[in-house]
């Protein structure tokens, strides 16, 4: 696999990504990452950082659990242990995020 670079992604992508979650738009989200030709281009956009530390993963995990499932189909098998352990800047995994909302 390729190296990810999420730092290459479109800021205003990443804007619009973010609304869209936040929106739970899942029709836009999975038109967006079906406009990326390569699950390394994918991965990146999925595992960008927001302004906040987290990934557009950790914001889903947050705001859709359908939209997260959604993202974490689009990352790369080989690699999708180590690209759901990615930890914002409160240590948290996206899956920590998932695990705390379970149970409020």
């Amino acid at each position: 696999m390729s190296k990810l670079n999420p730092q290459s992604v479109d800021k205003a992508i990443l804007e619009q990504m973010e609304t869209a979650i936040r929106d739970r738009n899942f029709e836009f989200v999975q038109t967006t990452l079906e406009s990326y030709s390569t699950v390394n281009d994918r991965a990146s956009l999925i595992l960008s950082e927001l302004s906040d530390g987290n990934t557009l993963l950790h914001f889903a995990c947050d705001k859709d659990p359908d939209i997260a499932k959604l993202l974490i189909g689009n990352l790369d098998e080989k690699d999708i242990a180590s690209q759901v352990n990615t930890k914002n800047l409160a240590g948290q995994t996206p899956l920590h995020i998932l695990a705390i909302l379970q149970q409020k």
